[in-house]
């Protein structure tokens, strides 16, 4: 992921580079980035953040309920092998 700051600096470091008469696809392949990325950060003629961090995702259609996680639970940890923390567990002699 990249900071707006270096998104920013990237597309001006690539503006520049076009008003100096350089193409588009070499320019951004100097900086290390496909034309199709600066196309998406540029357009509407503003730089685009990330808006991965903020994006709503909906809950998978086939998440488990608590009650299936009960189930798994019971029947792959039953009651006398459960997990003990790593501070109890002593080392072989």
């Amino acid at each position: 992921m990249i900071s707006a700051p270096d998104r920013r600096k990237t597309v001006m470091l690539i503006n520049e580079a076009r008003e100096a008469g350089a193409r588009l696809e070499p320019a951004c392949r100097v900086v290390g980035i496909c034309s199709r990325t600066y196309q998406r950060w540029t357009c509407e003629h503003e730089i685009k953040t990330d808006g991965r961090p903020t994006a709503k995702r909906p809950e998978p259609s086939n998440k488990l309920t608590k009650k299936e996680i009960e189930g798994l639970t019971q029947h792959f940890q039953p009651p006398g092998f459960s997990r003990r923390s790593i501070e109890t567990q002593q080392p072989p002699a």
